[in-house]
């Protein structure tokens, strides 16, 4: 196998040209970076860069991307929310949380807090999520139109929340989310990378106060968990983890997770069914064979989360979605210490991205790569951990990946159950990367009156 190498360094102006490109074009701009410049790449970019190159490599493909995950103890994630500010503010508090952790810290916390989502809590709560679901989508089919994106992201906030969280008022779930929404929509603003000013009025001044709101409520929302038995929902995961040797973490430790674990939480789901919808809506064809898998098998409100895994179709469906449209526009992390991916040496604090979107259109593992075709799953229905990085993998594979999914497959069999959708926003979309693949404007749709996906 050859050696992992640089394809190509970027400097200079072409690279401040990338940094922002992400922030205009995030899909574009890492197209035109594989095409132009090759598979492994190394950006220095001035002004903003560290003192030693490179600031950022961007790998593509699965050969690099098991390179990488072969490294993991060398790596952590990246902050959720990039904007730094002063130590004492509940933005860089809010920022620390457990995902930044590398190695067996990150690990002993992860089996802590990440016990509610394992697969066999999971796949208990189907009918519950059937119940908060179908209420949701009884009421969007009595709307003439309606923002596809927004109806999405509200679903995701109320189901996560109650099913992973334990927040059963509704009001109080969207309120919940909508604050941590709004929070991460801020933090990705790129006049909030360049003007760190605390001036009423300005960007940054309102992302200050974002955060304080956050934080207070998700202080006075955990401590409502306090007596409740560990691991019964992620708020007493969080609310009662402690290190290998029993040391309890602050509560800005703790709020910091919290609040990582209810954005992701929401967000993923949310996007992986609103792009299946999107992506249905545009393959007609599709959507009707997908309604008649279901209907021979009878779905209902009874159908078992296992019954819908063994629905071919579905899970081709979602699979299909999630290798076009992965909810991250990008992988990032960043080495702790000094080490060595191939032959290329990567300095302590260097920003790593691993590229989904590129990885899974790769036409030398998925034929006709552009093309959504859940058929091609029917052989292949587990994907591999290296072509297939919709969730990331390894260690640091996405822990909400099973509920996520389940999500997706029950939300869109219940919208081709209940008769479909017309997708009125006929143009192309275009996206920004928060850090997930999100459109930048509403997208309208309206109760099918065919009765199928159109």
């Amino acid at each position: 196998m050859e050696p992992l190498q640089f394809t190509s360094e970027i400097r200079g102006l072409a690279a401040l040209r990338i940094f922002f490109g992400f922030y205009n074009n995030p899909i574009l701009t890492s197209s035109n970076i594989l095409d132009k410049h090759g598979n492994a790449v190394s950006i220095a970019i001035p002004f903003f860069g560290k003192k030693t190159p490179p600031d950022a490599i961007i790998f593509y493909g699965a050969e690099n991307n098991r390179k990488v995950y072969a490294k993991w103890d060398d790596l952590r994630m990246t902050a959720l929310w990039p904007i730094s500010a002063k130590p004492n503010t509940a933005q860089q508090k809010i920022r620390h949380n457990y995902m930044c952790l590398s190695g067996k810290p990150h690990r002993d916390i992860a089996v802590q807090i990440e016990a509610p989502l394992n697969r066999t809590q999971i796949t208990k709560l189907s009918v519950e999520m059937h119940a908060v679901i179908k209420p949701v989508i009884d009421k969007v089919f009595t709307q003439d139109t309606f923002d596809l994106v927004k109806f999405h992201k509200d679903l995701s906030i109320q189901c996560a929340l109650n099913l992973l969280f334990g927040e059963r008022n509704a009001e109080r779930a969207l309120h919940i989310g909508h604050l941590v929404d709004r929070l991460n929509l801020s933090n990705y603003l790129i006049s909030n990378r360049i003007l760190k000013y605390n001036i009423p009025g300005l960007p940054f001044h309102r992302l200050l106060r974002q955060a304080e709101d956050v934080r207070d409520t998700l202080m006075g929302w955990i401590k409502e968990a306090a007596g409740q038995p560990a691991n019964t929902n992620l708020r007493t995961s969080v609310l009662n983890m402690a290190d290998a040797d029993g040391q309890v973490f602050s509560f800005d430790f703790k709020i910091g997770c919290l609040g990582t674990l209810v954005w992701a939480a929401i967000d993923t789901p949310s996007l992986g069914a609103l792009w299946t919808t999107i992506l249905l809506s545009r393959n007609p064809e599709t959507a009707a064979k997908l309604h008649d898998e279901l209907k021979a098998a009878g779905f209902s409100k009874k159908t078992s989360t296992e019954e819908l895994n063994n629905l071919p179709y579905l899970n081709g469906v979602v699979l299909e979605s999630l290798r076009l449209s992965p909810p991250a526009t990008f992988i990032p992390l960043k080495s702790v210490r000094e080490t060595s991916i191939g032959s290329i040496k990567v300095p302590a604090n260097t920003a790593i991205y691993l590229c989904p979107r590129e990885t899974q259109r790769d036409p030398t593992v998925y034929p006709d790569p552009e093309m959504f075709r859940p058929e091609r799953w029917d052989a292949k229905t587990a994907p591999d951990a290296y072509e297939f990085i919709a969730f990331s993998g390894g260690v640091r594979r996405c822990p909400g990946a099973t509920f996520a999914t389940i999500y997706i497959k029950m939300v869109i069999a219940m919208l081709v159950e209940r008769g479909g959708l017309e997708l009125l926003t006929r143009e192309s979309i275009a996206v920004r990367s928060v850090p997930t693949m999100e459109p930048l404007k509403p997208v309208f749709a309206r109760p099918s009156a065919s009765g199928q996906f159109c």
